[in-house]
């Protein structure tokens, strides 16, 4: 309860409000998770890491989102980044933004789902690098299908003596 007052002061005293959504707070709350949780007191530690996760939430998840363009990835993703920062919250430096440094593990986390997916898929990544390289070359990835007919057409229609125009 006391950690709990704690850090409503500091929210209050850092956003100027109560809950008020600023980078600061989430540098100033972490920080006081790491004490906490170096002095040894895990339950006050989980109760206020929980206030940053519920104000961190939605923007971790679009970010992963962003990443993965997957609902179900991008939660997990988000989930195992929250657990990351938790446990290695002793290696946070509180003169850091917070926000930054939970940021890079979430897209550090994403890009390791991301390739991943691609060594699970190789089919899947190499029709993706085709797409990739045909857009870049500027032509599609498939001829039309009227295209291909009317070649066959005129091929068809061409005797070994005829030119075709």
């Amino acid at each position: 309860m006391n950690a709990q007052m704690n850090a409503g002061a500091v929210l209050h005293d850092i956003a100027g409000t109560p809950g008020a959504r600023a980078p600061e707070a989430e540098t100033a709350l972490a920080a006081t998770v790491q004490n906490l949780v170096a002095s040894g007191d895990q339950a006050a530690a989980r109760e206020l890491f929980s206030q940053i996760v519920g104000r961190q939430q939605r923007r971790a998840s679009r970010i992963a989102w962003h990443y993965l363009r997957d609902a179900a990835d991008a939660d997990e993703a988000v989930q195992d980044a929250f657990v990351k920062a938790y446990t290695h919250i002793g290696s946070f430096q509180p003169t850091l933004s917070f926000e930054v440094w939970f940021t890079r593990i979430l897209i550090n986390g994403c890009l390791d789902r991301q390739k991943a997916r691609t060594r699970r898929s190789p089919v899947s990544s190499q029709r993706q690098l085709s797409r990739t390289r045909n857009r870049l070359a500027g032509r599609s990835s498939t001829i039309p299908r009227s295209s291909a007919s009317a070649r066959s057409i005129r091929c068809a229609d061409a005797s070994p003596g005829r030119r075709l125009s």
